[in-house]
């Protein structure tokens, strides 16, 4: 009898994440949310043959709605960048909260970007700096912060896992 993983896709978008997930961890129990109906549509057309998928619901990150401790594992993909500094951080602290053991965050660079990323995220009023947040959360640890070796237009990116520590 194994133990299965709870993960949460937190902005699952068109569903890849989820998709690919659960082709690469069978045992895996993953549930997504994306903040509007017509997103969240696209990802149950994507996934509609998919018959391990999760619930998928309407939610927003900031903001999520469900108990403490609720996924082994939340994870975000170009979703909290969009978010500005502020709400960034609420961002962040709303998914440790629902998390039991941490999150990832795979989110853009701006740090190491060219001119013309740099302007477009600043123009869009991008989080500038997710590693000075998670460095001030009381209740976790940093345990990875890499950016990707391969850039890709427009956005390079970066990994960034922490642990929940209570």
């Amino acid at each position: 009898n194994s133990i299965q993983t709870k993960v949460l896709d937190a902005g699952c978008g068109s569903g890849l994440n989820i998709y690919m997930l659960l082709k690469m961890i069978p045992d895996i129990i993953i549930d997504g949310f994306e903040y509007t109906h017509s997103r969240l549509a696209s990802c149950m057309v994507n996934l509609v043959y998919e018959d391990k998928v999760g619930k998928l619901f309407v939610g927003d990150i900031t903001n999520i709605g469900l108990p403490d401790n609720s996924y082994d594992v939340v994870f975000t993909n170009h979703v909290i960048e969009q978010l500005g500094q502020k709400n960034a951080e609420l961002a962040v602290k709303e998914v440790l909260r629902v998390s039991k053991r941490g999150v990832v965050l795979c989110e853009p660079s701006i740090r190491n970007s060219n001119h013309y990323e740099s302007w477009r995220m600043s123009r869009l009023g991008y989080c500038k700096n997710l590693l000075s947040i998670a460095k001030n959360i009381s209740n976790c640890k940093v345990t990875l912060y890499k950016e990707d070796d391969i850039r890709y237009y427009p956005n390079t990116s970066y990994t960034l896992i922490l642990e929940k520590s209570e």
